[in-house]
């Protein structure tokens, strides 16, 4: 009985949002880590155009985090 119960507990934590459920493997942490550092760097090192207008890079990288881990 006390199994039972057990098992129906850590099934009802698999049906965690994906958010929550992320699995990180060393690699697919790394690239994130270097994903975000990408972006944040494309973000800083802008190209000023005229006015006051900038041409941003970060928002590549966060396309590519996006469309690599999909959204939340």
């Amino acid at each position: 009985m006390r199994e039972v119960k057990i098992k129906k507990r850590l099934s009802e934590e698999s049906k965690l949002p994906r958010l929550y459920s992320l699995r990180l493997t060393p690699r697919s942490a790394a690239i994130l880590a270097m994903l975000m550092a990408a972006g944040f760097v494309g973000n800083y090192l802008s190209i000023p155009l005229f006015l006051g207008v900038d041409f941003l890079f970060g928002s590549i990288a966060v396309l590519i985090v996006v469309r690599v881990y999909g959204t939340v």
